[in-house]
């Protein structure tokens, strides 16, 4: 998909990057709708995880909520990630001094 047919600008995000990637990426661009895309594909995240801890031998309420905290934590590592990419670790909509500041910041 190429990134640039969403409407926004997301040259942070790699060609064929997963839709957890693109939902995290929308979410810091402000788009309408992103933060419940981003909630969609963490949920999902946790459904995959789950099989593992299981197998690994994690069972009852402790399956639920590993599965839960290792999925958000991915989602929080990717927010991390593509604010860093991105240049700034404020939305578009914040002031621009604030964004000033954390832009000087970033060469210390």
């Amino acid at each position: 998909m190429d990134v640039q047919t969403r409407g926004i600008q997301q040259d942070y995000v790699e060609q064929q990057s997963p839709p957890s990637s693109y939902a995290v990426a929308a979410a810091l661009d402000g788009e309408s709708g992103a933060w419940g895309r981003v909630l969609l594909v963490t949920f999902a995240r946790a459904f995959v995880i789950a099989p593992g801890l299981y197998l690994g031998g994690v069972r009852g309420r402790y399956l639920l909520t590993g599965s839960a905290m290792a999925s958000i934590t991915i989602t929080g590592m990717l927010f991390g990630l593509y604010a860093l990419k991105r240049g700034t670790t404020t939305p578009p909509t914040q002031t621009g001094a604030v964004r000033r500041t954390l832009n000087g910041l970033s060469g210390l």
